[in-house]
């Protein structure tokens, strides 16, 4: 793909996103437990880890 199509694709998944109000809702319910301190931090596997 070209670098303008990757920009397109992501400004169409960002569209839909924004456009669902379920999603945008948990994603505000996210952010606010992450501004009250609401989360646990998690080790990252990497690939060659996992077996």
């Amino acid at each position: 793909m070209t670098e303008q199509k990757d920009e397109d694709s992501s400004l169409i998944e960002t569209l839909k996103i924004m456009s669902n109000p379920e999603l945008m809702a948990k994603i505000k319910r996210g952010d606010e437990q992450l501004a009250k301190g609401g989360f646990k931090g998690h080790e990252l596997i990497e690939e060659d880890e996992k077996d």
